[in-house]
């Protein structure tokens, strides 16, 4: 708490709300912690995601649906995606997707229900901090059957 609310000089909600989220996927995905070695605590969940029960994964991940931004598809099929283009699919020109970040990725709504994940979203993202000139100038979604199983972030 008193890391980010140490960067204000003044308490504004807008501010706050629109910094919040980036600054808890800082937290969580990108800056190390001593008692894990100098891991992000995000590599604590993962070591764990594989053994917890299913049951149990699906509980926690109800709790923590992220909704990060709604985009119109371009032309050529593709969103913006860490500030590139990421290819979707050209018939859905014109439709608005919702996009959520989760544990398998970057996860796509269409307005009809379809989706599609982008399953290297966090280590591009952790990426973009710390060198983005290793970054690819393009992603790729891939297409989920029906729909992608859960939603939900650290």
């Amino acid at each position: 708490m008193r890391d980010f609310y140490g960067q204000y000089d003044a308490w504004l909600l807008d501010h706050l709300r629109h910094d919040l989220p980036s600054y808890v996927q800082y937290r969580n995905g990108v800056r190390g912690h001593k008692a894990l070695g100098g891991k992000p605590s995000i590599t604590r969940l993962q070591e764990y995601t594989e053994k917890a029960p299913a049951h149990i994964l699906d509980r926690l991940e109800s709790y923590a649906v992220y909704e990060i931004g709604r985009q119109k598809v371009k032309v050529d099929g593709s969103i913006q995606v860490l500030g590139r283009p990421a290819q979707l699919d050209g018939r859905l020109y014109g439709q608005e997707m919702t996009m959520y970040e989760t544990l398998r990725g970057l996860e796509a709504k269409t307005q009809e229900g379809r989706w599609y994940l982008f399953p290297d979203y966090q280590r591009f993202r952790q990426l973009s901090f710390t060198s983005p000139w290793n970054m690819p100038a393009s992603f790729s979604f891939e297409t989920c059957q029906g729909y992608c199983p859960r939603i939900a972030v650290a």
